[in-house]
């Protein structure tokens, strides 16, 4: 027998020792300490180790020695901790041979396994700022790092995190300042999957302190003064988490309003916005703009991060009709959905009669009437836009927000300084002309007819005003038949006083029946 096979041998039996000290009951804690952290150790290099660490009996004993409380609370024993998360986190990965299907197999096994015995050891772990300041925050940055491992083999994970009531400790920890970069990333994700539609039979509710928390996440990590803007991945995580978590139920709904959360919400669809229309350069925090960007995020609040829109040449990528051609793009495009998603979250809040208690008075509803009194910017400079050219997302919400406060019952009556604000009516319809979003057309034609509720004059005005053909036209030629119906509601509001009014827009409602004919005719021919 050669030397080397020796030592081969020799290594084969003090893991073989090593394994057997770590299944044994018999054991004392020393001896299970100094076991797992030399198992530990090894397993970052030795496929052989990761190997022996997978056999069912050891992730058993690991996991059953790492449900013992006092090897996560007390400081003195977090080395233990730590070593046995190495373990299973390094368990995962076997022997790294892409080409081992066997491998493959091996790490989803001891993810199952992990998953069994569920995640209520987790609560046990440090997550507030006050926690980790005192018992530091390596044991959960690698308890987290494990369960971005197992994540990735097994399709159960969610589920067992949700049933752990897992995004209580997420939140709470993704709301100090003590992660690595990375696994803040790790965290984000396995919160998303959390509240992705069907994980959960039943939705929970987080606490008001918890629910102001995940609506205050994108803003804490907006822009990292070491790793620049949010990337477009993070903002996918938190603004679906958001969402879905909103989406949940009326009780879920309803939380926001009860704690006069809107504003925050608000503030939340303002930077996901931002942060998404942001072109691909201002990510770079080395920039000029990305420091400009940078400089407004930390310093600035949600009431003036529209005033600075125009420092930045939007991504022709992010603001092209369909983003749905651009492969490339799909993070970016995942997010982007997102936003509609606020738009319609906030729109069905809005239809809540408390949504904005003092009707057009409220503070939140000026925020919105002087975003739809920005004008367009002159075009002098090709590279500056606006944020009504940036943010067709924004002012969509903004159209239902308040046509849905305006809907309320008696509000429109008190709102002739809405009403009657021209600026609304000039730079709405205006952009109604040229705009390629359906759901901003949409939006903007619901708000143009709740404007003209109040009073024949007011009708007549809006009416005769420079371009209103146009957009009824547009609307009443549209494919989308939805769009269709909304010229003919629009037209129906505007002509009903007015002979004048009648002999304009009767040609274009005659309009909205032929082509709606037409269509009907056609999706008949094309059923048959």
């Amino acid at each position: 027998m050669s030397a080397q096979d020796t030592i081969a041998d020799s290594e084969r039996d003090d893991l073989e020792s090593l394994l057997q000290v770590v299944k044994s009951s018999d054991a004392t804690s020393d001896q299970f300490t100094v076991a797992v952290t030399t198992l530990a150790d090894l397993s970052r290099t030795s496929a052989d180790t990761r190997k022996g660490l997978a056999g069912h009996n050891v992730i058993k004993r690991l996991m059953d020695a790492l449900a013992v409380p006092i090897r996560l609370e007390a400081t003195q024993h977090q080395s233990t901790a730590i070593a046995i998360l190495r373990c299973l986190g390094n368990a995962c990965y076997g022997t790294d041979d892409d080409d081992d299907d066997d491998d493959d197999d091996d790490g989803q096994d001891v993810a199952s396994s992990i998953v069994e015995y569920g995640f209520e050891w987790v609560h046990h772990l440090p997550c507030t700022q006050a926690q980790l300041n005192g018992r530091g925050a390596t044991v959960s940055t690698m308890a987290l790092r494990v369960l971005n491992n197992i994540s990735t083999l097994s399709s159960a994970v969610p589920a067992r995190l949700a049933a752990s009531n897992l995004d209580n400790w997420l939140i709470d920890i993704l709301a100090s300042s003590m992660l690595p970069d990375d696994v803040v990333t790790h965290a984000m994700n396995l919160l998303a999957s959390i509240y992705a539609p069907g994980v959960r039979e039943m939705p929970a509710t987080l606490s008001e302190e918890r629910l102001s928390l995940l609506l205050s996440l994108a803003e804490k990590y907006a822009c990292d003064p070491i790793h620049g803007i949010m990337s477009p991945e993070r903002l996918a995580a938190v603004s679906t988490s958001v969402c879905n978590y909103l989406s949940g139920g009326d009780e879920q709904k309803k939380q926001i309003l009860d704690s006069s959360l809107q504003d925050k919400l608000w503030d939340l669809f303002v930077l996901v916005d931002r942060l998404s229309q942001a072109p691909v350069d201002v990510r770079d925090a080395r920039s000029d703009r990305g420091e400009i960007l940078k400089r407004d995020l930390i310093h600035g609040d949600g009431r003036l991060w529209d005033a600075s829109m125009e420092l930045f040449k939007p991504d022709p990528r992010l603001l092209s009709a369909s983003t749905a051609k651009n492969e490339s793009a799909e993070p970016v495009s995942f997010t982007l959905a997102q936003l509609l998603q606020f738009v319609w979250l906030l729109s069905d809040l809005a239809a809540e009669t408390h949504f904005a208690r003092k009707g057009v008075e409220d503070p939140l509803v000026g925020r919105l009437v002087q975003l739809l009194v920005q004008p367009p910017l002159p075009g002098t400079e090709p590279s500056i836009l606006g944020v009504r050219k940036l943010s067709p997302y924004r002012l969509t919400a903004a159209c239902q927000v308040l046509s849905n406060v305006l809907n309320h019952n008696n509000v429109w009556r008190n709102a002739a300084s809405l009403v009657q604000n021209s600026r609304i009516h000039t730079y709405l319809i205006a952009d109604l002309l040229e705009a390629e979003y359906d759901e901003y057309m949409h939006a903007g034609s619901y708000l143009l007819r709740q404007l003209a509720r109040p009073n024949p004059q007011v009708r007549e005005e809006l009416a005769l005003c420079s371009g209103m053909s146009g957009v009824v036209g547009r609307l009443a030629k549209h494919p989308n038949p939805a769009l269709r119906e909304d010229a003919a509601r629009l037209i129906t509001a505007l002509a009903r006083d007015s002979a004048t009014t009648r002999k304009i827009y009767q040609p274009l409602m005659n309009e909205v029946v032929a082509f709606d004919k037409a269509h009907s005719a056609a999706r008949d021919k094309q059923e048959e």
